[in-house]
């Protein structure tokens, strides 16, 4: 059976994985480790160190990782915030226009004032940060024409 995972449902999981860092109940720890590099080993898919494996869902890879743990941080809610892809602003790329209405017919690729081919308002690239931090929404995009 098909399902539709809709943006709500993202931003409603996200929300609901913020708030359980306040939960009583619920503690979360980041771990930090692997003191030795990966080895590329392909009969055991080790990967290398630009290229680490994928871990399995099984006891084993548990074990390995907690092996390799060399310290961990408990997180709490003050170290927890949902937040947007940073984009960084550079010369010379044409970015989306800001659009309600992107969508499978209406991409931000199906103009030619548009770019990354967006299908959803949060995979456009309307905003942009510079190099002070001052974030920018773009509003037109001169019909696609790079404009520095």
């Amino acid at each position: 059976m098909p399902a539709i995972i809709t943006n709500k449902f993202r931003v409603h999981n996200a929300e609901q994985f913020n708030e359980s860092f306040g939960e009583a109940g619920d503690t979360y720890y980041l771990g930090i480790g692997r003191p030795q590099p990966f080895v590329d080993n392909q009969a055991f898919n080790d990967g290398t160190d630009a290229a680490p494996p994928t871990p399995n869902d099984d006891i084993g890879s548990e074990f390995y990782a907690y092996d390799d743990m060399l310290s961990a941080k408990k997180i709490t809610s003050s170290d927890v915030s949902i937040v947007i892809p940073r984009r960084n602003w550079t010369s010379g790329t044409v970015y989306d226009y800001y659009r309600h209405d992107y969508g499978n017919i209406n991409t931000a690729g199906s103009t030619i004032s548009a770019t990354s081919g967006a299908t959803n308002l949060f995979d456009a690239t309307f905003y942009v940060m510079n190099s002070t931090y001052d974030v920018y929404k773009c509003i037109d995009n001169n019909s696609g024409c790079i404009n520095n």
